[in-house]
């Protein structure tokens, strides 16, 4: 009865602090600037191990057999599931709201595995110089990376270059294929004043928001930890997704999810999805 009562009174203050999460002004000041900030907030523990066992096909318990990345998430009725789960979780919410506003809409979501010491690089790269991005109309987008493993520098932590969507323009890109990346599109410049590069080094369950606009990317992981994340991309529902021009440029159709408020511009396709 004890350990009842006990688990009821840690998932009452659990579910206080996902109500009352906020940033701070000195964090959405920081978001605004450099393009990204790691909030104080951290997803609790008992979300992470629920997903464990949701993601198992995408995250197994092996870390050496993790792909690097696991595409089309949304389109795998079970893990859209969990996704829009997590995606509706109000702390997360909270904190998107207070830089895009309060109605939001999930538009996209992935995994990256990046498995101990043959992890894949990720050049550096704009989120906006995709094609499926460019049809948000207008481009406005924000990108939550929830650490599912401990993220560092020896095993390939996301980076940022501060500052670098503060223009609102796409910088031009260069096609690369080779077999040790994760994308084969990439900034041309790759000359970077090592000052603005910052590192995301996050614990379990922290997390990171960067904007569409911001140049980002991540090194190799030669360590012998893997490290896992979970992307979630919301947009909001002041701007409409232009499904006529993805079809027309060969960008695969999606279903967006409405998370939270209502439909501002009036003219989205967005499902309802899973409650949280």
């Amino acid at each position: 009865m004890s350990e009842s009562l006990f688990s009821r009174f840690r998932r009452g203050i659990s579910g206080s602090a996902e109500r009352n999460a906020r940033l701070s002004d000195d964090e959405i000041a920081r978001y605004r600037t450099d393009g990204f900030v790691i909030p104080g907030y951290r997803v609790p523990e008992e979300i992470l191990s629920d997903l464990q066992g949701k993601f198992s096909e995408a995250l197994p318990a092996d870390p050496d057999a993790t792909p690097d990345r696991f595409p089309h998430i949304l389109r795998n009725p079970v893990l859209a599931d969990a996704i829009n789960g997590l995606a509706r979780q109000p702390g997360i919410l909270n904190l998107v709201a207070q830089l895009m506003g309060g109605d939001i809409a999930l538009w996209g979501a992935g995994i990256f595995g990046k498995p101990p010491l043959r992890g894949k690089e990720t050049p550096w790269h704009q989120d906006a110089a995709f094609v499926e991005f460019q049809a948000i109309r207008p481009l406005e987008l924000c990108t939550v990376w929830l650490a599912f493993d401990g993220s560092t520098p020896e095993n390939g932590c996301v980076r940022f270059i501060a500052g670098s969507h503060s223009s609102r323009t796409i910088y031009p890109h260069v096609q690369r294929e080779a077999e040790d990346l994760t994308l084969d599109y990439m900034v041309q410049n790759q000359d970077w004043d090592e000052s603005r590069i910052k590192n995301a080094i996050l614990a379990r369950g922290q997390i990171s928001i960067h904007d569409v606009f911001l140049i980002h990317g991540s090194e190799s992981n030669r360590s012998g930890k893997r490290r896992a994340g979970i992307v979630l991309r919301y947009m909001p529902t002041t701007s409409c997704y232009d499904h006529d021009f993805a079809r027309q440029h060969g960008a695969p159709d999606r279903t967006i999810y409405l998370v939270r408020g209502i439909d501002r511009s009036g003219t989205n396709k967005l499902a309802a999805g899973t409650p949280a």
